[in-house]
C-alpha cells in the first residue's frame, strides 16, 4: 500500500491478461489503469477522512460507494447501448413477425428464433423465481439487473476486446440491498436473490466465459452455422455435460470428504455468506431505502453518460467509460505495463512494428497456458493431495 489508509496495489505480472490486453486500444488500456489508480486514491482519502454516506445504522463505506458508482455507470452503458441499437431492434422485430420466412435473414439463427428464445428464457427464469418464493416486483428488478450484468459483459467484451471484465455489482443483489433496503423484501425474496447471485446460478460473472464467447462464435460462423449441426449442437451438449459432471463431482466430494472440509471447501463460503444475512432475512436487522446511496449510484450513471458524450464529441478524448463500469482491481499493474509497451512500440515503430510484435505476445499466452497444463498434469500424476498453486486470479 502507498499509505496506511490506502488499499494494496498488486504488482503482479499476469502473462495471459497481458497478451490479450496488447490487442486492445490504447485509450482503453489507459482508462483501466488510470481508473484503478483513481480508485486507490479515493479509497485512501475516504478512509483517512472517515467519509461515509447513508442513513444512520446502514452507513456505506468507500468500498460500497465505489460499487454503487461503478454499477450506475454499467447501467448507463447498457441503456445507451440498447438505445443506440433501437432501429436495428425494431427491424429484427419486424423480421421476426414477417409471414414470409425469407424476410427473416437473421444469422446464424432467425430473428424469430432469437426473440422467442429470449422471451422463453425470461418467462422460465421469472417462473422459477416466483416458485422459489420471490415476489413479482422483485422478480422484474432482479431479471433487469441480471440482463444488465450479462449483456454488459458480452457487449463490452466485444467492443473493447478485453475479456477479463468483472461487472460492478455482479448480478444485482447487492444493489437491491444497498439502495432499496431489505425492509420491504420478504424472506423468500431475499433467499432467492442470494441463490441467484451466488456461484451456483450461472456462475460468478467474472468466470462466465461461455456467455461472452458463444454469441461471438455464432456471429463469426454466420449462416454457415445452420449447415453445421455438430457445431451448434455442441453448445447445449457441453452445457448439459458440464452441469452433470459438476453436480456429480460436488455430490461425490460431499459424501466422501464432507462439503465443508479442506482448504477448498465446497460450501463454507456460501454458508458464511448466508449466515451473515440471517438477521436481515428474518427481519431483526432490516435496512431501508436510502436516497444518499441512490445519489451515489446516479452519480456513476452521470459520469458514464458524460464520458460517452465526450467520446462522441471529441475524437481525441482518452478516457473510456467502461473503466468505471468494469474496475480492474488486481489487473491494474499488468495493464499499465502493456499500455507503456504498446505506446512505445507504436511511437517508435508504428503499425509495422506492432504487427511484427504480435507473435511474441501470442507466444506468451500459449507458453503460459502450456506451463499451467504441464504443472497440472504433473500434480495429478506425482503430487496427488499436494498440488501446487500455479494459476490464480
Amino acid at each position: 500500500p502507498i499509505g496506511y489508509h490506502f488499499p494494496n496495489y498488486y504488482l503482479r505480472v499476469q502473462p495471459l491478461i497481458m497478451g490479450l490486453a496488447y490487442l486492445c486500444p490504447l485509450d482503453l488500456l489507459f482508462s483501466f489503469w488510470f481508473y484503478n489508480m483513481l480508485q486507490i486514491l479515493k479509497t485512501g482519502l475516504a478512509n483517512t477522512t472517515g467519509f461515509t454516506v447513508g442513513l444512520q445504522g446502514q452507513l456505506a463505506g468507500v468500498s460500497e460507494m465505489l460499487l454503487l458508482e461503478s454499477h450506475g455507470a454499467l447501467v448507463a452503458l447498457v441503456v445507451w447501448s440498447v438505445w443506440a441499437a433501437r432501429r436495428h431492434l425494431r427491424q429484427t422485430v419486424r423480421a421476426a413477425r414477417a409471414s414470409r420466412r425469407e424476410q427473416d435473414d437473421g444469422s446464424p439463427v432467425t430473428y424469430r428464433t432469437a426473440w422467442l428464445g429470449f422471451l422463453a428464457s425470461g418467462v422460465f427464469l421469472a417462473g422459477w423465481c416466483v416458485a422459489a418464493g420471490m415476489t413479482l416486483p422483485a422478480v422484474f428488478v432482479q431479471l433487469a439487473l441480471l440482463f444488465v450484468c450479462f449483456f454488459g459483459v458480452t457487449k463490452y467484451a466485444a467492443t473493447t476486446g478485453f475479456t477479463f471484465l468483472a461487472p460492478a455489482g455482479a448480478k444485482g443483489a447487492d444493489i437491491m440491498r444497498f439502495v432499496g433496503g431489505t425492509m420491504n423484501l420478504s424472506p423468500g425474496t431475499q433467499i432467492t436473490m442470494w441463490m441467484m447471485n451466488r456461484n451456483a446460478m450461472v456462475g460468478v460473472p467474472i468466470r462466465v466465459t461461455a456467455i461472452l464467447s458463444v454469441p461471438h462464435f455464432f456471429r463469426m460462423l454466420g449462416h454457415r452455422l445452420r449447415r453445421n449441426p455438430l457445431i451448434w449442437s455442441a453448445v447445449p451438449i457441453a452445457f448439459v455435460v458440464g452441469c452433470a459432471f459438476s453436480a456429480g463431482a460436488t455430490l461425490h466430494r460431499s459424501y466422501t470428504e464432507g462439503g465443508m472440509n479442506g482448504p477448498l471447501s465446497l460450501y463454507l463460503w456460501d454458508w458464511r455468506d448466508l449466515e451473515s444475512r440471517v438477521p436481515a432475512i428474518e427481519g431483526t436487522e432490516p435496512t431501508f431505502f436510502d436516497t444518499q446511496k441512490l445519489v451515489v449510484w446516479l452519480s456513476g450513471a452521470t459520469e458514464a453518460g458524460l464520458l460517452l458524450y465526450l467520446r462522441a464529441r471529441y475524437a481525441w478524448w482518452p478516457f473510456h467509460p467502461a473503466a468505471i463500469a468494469f474496475p480492474t482491481r488486481q489487473y491494474g499493474f499488468s495493464l499499465l505495463l502493456v499500455w507503456l509497451i504498446k505506446t512505445l512500440v507504436l511511437h517508435y515503430g508504428g503499425v509495422g512494428l506492432y504487427r511484427r510484435s504480435l507473435p511474441f505476445w501470442y507466444g506468451i499466452m500459449i507458453g503460459y497456458l502450456l506451463g499451467v497444463g504441464i504443472s497440472t498434469t504433473a500434480d495429478a500424476i506425482w503430487f496427488r493431495g499436494q498440488e501446487h498453486w500455479v494459476h490464480g486470479w
